[in-house]
């Protein structure tokens, strides 16, 4: 039987359903279309990892040099053209590649891996089963898949970022499972549901052997010979004792060449090929072949990528640290929210860490933490903060890793001259992470931890985000207890009876370096306005106000009897500001513009006021 391309027609009264997979890897969401394809097409592989080895995969590009020219393509294989030339079938048909031109393609192929295991005749897979089926999830399935919530990839979509590469939405994949030694092949088309002359055919399409019982239903090749032939046909290295995957993407778009292809490898699988958990080769016919592993990637990555050498030296730091460098935080409270605190470290080992902080060494830091379940089973847990200074660095958020893979576009806040690494490997908080993460694992979303962790708990994520944050500032507080009385000579309370005004000013926490804001009394309260010095403008500030004290801290002093900023009894007038929260003593708005205002009024004015500002960047995990 002879393998060809099989388009369903489409039977009446079926439903139209078009594949909008390919969207979660836009260009907005994972940042270009090599970054996405290196992404997912490395995270599946480690995914599928054979008992923990180093996972090698092997990028190859041919370039005009090794494409399949038209007369060779008469031979293999037989592509559809028909289909793809058919009007609103989702493909730019001005992009078409000309049947007679060459096939250039891209081989992405993964080693010491298990393959695409399962069974391959299974025309469906019940969401129940407790057998795992790689095969049917990779072809067969979208939105759908077997892996772990504890998998750094677990939504199902990942694959569509093969079929998104290719000008004709078009892959193959040649798979040597372990399980059973058994090779197969089969290609895969989705376009849109389409219309040729002969009828309407839904949007999938197989490349194939047609099945003697259902023929909308493909099934693999295993022919050795055709085997054979494919592999040399498309320059594979797979030999027949090689388990893993093979995926070819005929006439690849053109921003998939290989210095995007390194580059991308480069920033977002530093960290398991520093570790030693994965080696990449990237080649083309006329390039010589770049290889990226443990020995060699920090000499590489500084030829290739010299604007991520900071990142990097400070993860191959992170990753052979001893345990005399680690700074470790006492353990949250199991039965509350994650707060971060001064108090989770001695005041010896606080003084101590902050001392190596500002003198410019780097710094390790383990944070504990309870991970509680639905079921009430509580897991241990912890994560890594790994930090440095570096005067010279602007405003940085940290690089945040979750199981090797770097979520890309956490909403973390800015921090000025620090240079940081958020790690979170295997374990009950990876995958309380990995929950939390979008389809294409950029981000962190809250929303979409509810229903799988008992409330109370989505708050815990930004606890995470925030980390850097909220550690560099406690590290930068000079001393655990501010002194209110350090500028009474600058703002200070008029005695009663000697011709001072009867409004208290506020006493206000002055920034020590130039801001993009200033404090300015007002009667029975305080603004916050825009200082227009040439300062950066922030993207928010937290507002703190609490009626002073003659010991201790203010703010931790302050009591809800004191005042709410939320309530009618004050008044909170504001001008090119978004207002995220205003409960209690604390206000946080977003700046929409440099001409903005935020004024609060109706203070007992017989209290002196103490107020704080701090700058922050917009953060959605909080």
């Amino acid at each position: 039987m002879t393998p060809s391309w099989h388009f369903r027609p489409k039977r009446p009264g079926e439903t139209i359903r078009e594949p909008v997979h390919g969207e979660f890897f836009s260009s907005d969401a994972v940042g270009d279309p090599a970054t996405a394809l290196v992404r997912e097409g490395i995270q599946n592989a480690l995914d599928a990892s054979r008992d923990d080895d180093c996972v090698s995969v092997r990028i190859y590009l041919s370039g005009q040099e090794a494409a399949v020219q038209a007369t060779e393509q008469e031979n293999w294989p037989d592509f559809p053209w028909a289909h793809y030339r058919a009007p609103r079938n989702g493909l730019n048909l001005d992009d078409l590649p000309d049947a007679a031109a060459p096939c250039d393609f891209l081989v992405f192929e993964d080693f010491s891996t298990i393959g695409l295991e399962g069974d391959p005749l299974a025309p469906f897979q019940p969401l129940d089963s407790e057998k795992k089926n790689r095969f049917y999830h990779f072809f067969r399935a979208e939105g759908q898949s077997d892996k772990e919530p504890s998998d750094r990839g677990s939504w199902g979509v990942g694959k569509q970022v093969f079929l998104r590469a290719s000008r004709i939405s078009t892959v193959f994949g040649l798979t040597m499972r372990r399980c059973d030694g058994r090779r197969m092949l089969m290609g895969k088309s989705v376009l849109k549901s389409h219309y040729l002359g002969t009828g309407e055919y839904c949007q999938d399409g197989y490349y194939g052997l047609p099945s003697q019982v259902d023929d909308g239903f493909v099934l693999p090749i295993e022919n050795t010979a055709i085997l054979d032939r494919f592999v040399e046909f498309f320059h594979l290295e797979r030999k027949h004792q090689d388990t893993g995957l093979s995926v070819v993407v005929p006439w690849p778009h053109s921003e998939l060449n290989d210095q995007a292809l390194v580059q991308a490898v480069v920033r977002q699988y530093f960290y398991p090929i520093l570790t030693g958990d994965l080696e990449v080769w990237v080649g083309t016919p006329s390039v010589p072949e770049t290889v990226l592993d443990a020995e060699n990637f920090l000499s590489q990555a500084k030829r290739l990528d010299p604007d991520y050498q900071g990142l990097i030296d400070l993860a191959a730091w992170a990753i052979g640290v001893g345990d005399a460098d680690i700074v470790y935080l006492d353990k949250q409270p199991k039965e509350h929210s994650w707060q971060w605190s001064s108090s989770l470290l001695s005041d010896e080992e606080l003084s101590a860490l902050r001392e190596r902080f500002n003198n410019g060494a780097r710094v390790s830091v383990r944070v504990p933490v309870t991970v509680r379940k639905n079921d009430g089973e509580s897991l241990h847990s912890h994560f890594s903060i790994y930090l440095e200074r570096d005067r010279e660095l602007g405003r940085q958020r940290p690089v945040f890793v979750r199981d090797g893979l770097v979520i890309s576009d956490v909403k973390a806040p800015y921090t000025g001259g620090v240079r940081s690494l958020v790690v979170a490997e295997s374990g009950a908080l990876a995958e309380f992470l990995g929950r939390a993460e979008n389809p294409s694992h950029t981000q962190w979303n809250g929303g979409s931890l509810k229903g799988k962790y008992p409330r109370g708990c989505v708050g815990n994520l930004g606890f995470v985000t925030n980390s850097v944050h909220r550690l560099v500032e406690i590290l930068a507080e000079a001393d655990q207890d501010e002194d209110t009385t350090l500028l009474d000579d600058v703002f200070f309370l008029p005695e009663a009876g000697k011709g001072g005004s009867d409004t208290v000013p506020p006493v206000v926490d002055v920034p020590t370096r130039q801001t993009g804001f200033r404090i300015d009394q007002r009667s029975g309260g305080f603004a916050v306005v825009s200082n227009k010095n040439g300062a950066t403008l922030p993207s928010s500030l937290r507002i703190q106000a609490a009626y002073d004290v003659r010991r201790g801290n203010a703010l931790k002093r302050y009591s809800t009897r004191d005042f709410d900023l939320g309530e009618k009894a004050l008044q909170v007038d504001t001008r090119n500001v978004h207002i995220t929260h205003c409960h209690g003593n604390e206000l946080r708005v977003e700046i929409l513009h440099e001409d903005f205002l935020v004024e609060a009024t109706g203070f007992d004015q017989n209290r002196q006021l103490y107020v704080r500002v701090v700058e922050e960047e917009v953060t959605h995990g909080d």
